[in-house]
């Protein structure tokens, strides 16, 4: 339904936002299903590398750039020369067997629909909200082939911080394309993720162990000097990473981390074709005709009969880290993903550099122009209402900001019981004590009745993820300590 007005109250102002305005497509879509070997679920990132490597093999079928969304859809301006299906056979270097993909042609998208629903001459419906999900798959395929992504955002190391043992945060952009009244626009927004370090895997390993990545690996990770506990930390945190190896110049495929070895690639043995035993520092001495110089260090597995000198591995980039944060590293997400207005709208305009809307074949065959300059739109600033305090207070904010001091809240609830969880070892005595005092004396202040003096206290170590679990225990510990439930737990 078209807005049949606008209000008046306030103060125009023009403002501007984290949009840019957007074509629709002016011909008809062909949106096709695509059908992965076997359906086996494989990852996006290696459904979007066999699409894209299927489009680049066969060229004289897909004579327009087509847009996959990493599952199922693959969606075309134009309708391909092998009728309603076709069976491709894709080659990887890192694979014996081709992958075997099938197309089938699913339906016609006309985004005309889409035109006449932002020009208010037709409702919502699936057609529109199919050529929306055409238009941000065709938005999102050269920032992915470009960058590591996840499900809404992609991330370069333009912009970085190292959060230290061997993680650090990369800036992202979320983009998503959204009907609004009289245009199509993008709307483009900022976030953040963790990412291993790439490079040398033992540089890795140092840091995630307290120590100088530069520092002498041999007193950390020599398996004669390695503990099971040690061991069994380390290889939680570089589990499943992928590392590539070197041989003779050159370099191997992805391969992922399963385990870490108790012996030294000089005292690791393994059985070779000939039916004769060799240690992993022999072999490779042999395949790659030097002498490795860590021998007694440990050797990570990346198959079941591949064991590899860790000192040949190094850290594939671009691998996000999905383990739960320490508080340090938490502080630094915060800080890194917290930017005053004018900067997030710096680091957003920074982006469409890496975004290439201009440079997009996937855009340009689809007929969608993106404009690089911010929109800027009419606002209101709308008065500034009264708030009302307890005992009849009342405050003008003036600037966004007001102050509470001697003011009570208006409808204060009553702790029936205040627990406090504890995850950092550094937080001493006499701050625990400066801690309750200051929070009676606020609630006192604010009027919120039934603050304890003193509450129960529950320290916890913060590694892990059994984060509820400690919430659960700090509530059971006040239960059995005061004989009630809290209803406030401050952690």
């Amino acid at each position: 339904v078209k807005r049949p007005s606008y209000a008046t109250i306030g103060i125009p102002v023009d403002v501007i936002v984290n949009c840019f305005r957007a074509d629709v497509p002016t011909g008809m879509l062909h949106h096709y299903d695509t059908i992965l070997p076997e359906d086996k679920v494989l990852p996006p990132r290696v459904t979007v590398w066999i699409i894209r490597k299927m489009q680049e093999q066969n060229p004289t079928v897909f004579t327009k750039k087509a847009s996959y969304d990493g599952r199922k859809n693959l969606y075309s301006p134009i309708k391909y020369s092998f009728g309603d299906n076709a069976q491709f056979e894709v080659t990887d270097p890192t694979r014996r067997n081709p992958w075997r993909i099938r197309i089938q042609f699913a339906a016609m998208i006309n985004p005309a629909s889409l035109d006449r629903h932002i020009q208010g001459q037709m409702s919502h419906d699936e057609m529109i909200l199919t050529t929306l999900n055409a238009c941000n798959v065709a938005i999102r395929m050269q920032p992915i082939e470009d960058h590591p992504f996840n499900a809404r955002s992609f991330f370069t190391r333009n912009e970085y911080r190292d959060m230290g043992r061997g993680v650090e945060l990369w800036r992202g952009y979320f983009q998503s394309v959204r009907p609004a009244i009289g245009r199509m626009m993008i709307n483009l927004d900022i976030s953040s993720a963790a990412f291993y370090k790439s490079g040398s895997l033992i540089k890795l390993c140092l840091e995630y162990l307290g120590r100088s990545p530069e520092s002498d690996p041999t007193s950390v990770l020599t398996a004669t000097r390695f503990d099971q506990r040690t061991k069994r930390d380390l290889l939680k945190f570089i589990r499943t990473l992928k590392v590539r190896t070197r041989r003779n110049g050159t370099e191997t495929a992805e391969r992922g981390i399963k385990d870490l070895s108790d012996k030294g690639a000089d005292a690791l043995m393994f059985k070779k074709e000939d039916g004769g035993l060799t240690s992993v520092q022999a072999y490779f001495s042999q395949t790659t005709g030097r002498q490795l110089r860590y021998p007694g260090l440990v050797c990570v597995q990346l198959s079941k009969i591949a064991w590899v000198p860790i000192e040949l591995c190094e850290v594939v980039p671009g691998q996000f880290y999905k383990k739960t944060l320490n508080p340090d590293q938490t502080k630094h997400m915060v800080d890194f993903s917290t930017l005053r207005p004018e900067e997030r709208l710096r680091n957003i305009r920074n982006g469409l550099q890496v975004l290439r809307y201009g440079n997009s074949p996937y855009l340009q065959d689809f007929g969608i122009n993106v404009d690089a300059n911010p929109m800027t739109i009419k606002g209101r600033i709308l008065p500034t209402p009264t708030l009302l305090y307890g005992r009849n207070q009342s405050i003008q904010p003036r600037d966004g900001q007001w102050n509470m001091r001697d003011k009570q809240l208006f409808r204060p609830e009553t702790i029936t019981g205040c627990a406090i969880l504890i995850y950092d070892r550094r937080f001493r005595p006499d701050q625990e004590a400066h801690l309750k005092k200051s929070l009676f004396n606020v609630t006192q202040m604010l009027g919120i009745q039934g603050m304890p003096p003193d509450p129960p206290v529950l320290r916890k170590d913060a590694t892990g993820s059994a984060y509820w679990n400690h919430l659960k225990e700090v509530a059971v510990m006040h239960k059995s300590a005061k004989g009630n439930m809290p209803n406030l737990i401050i952690v």
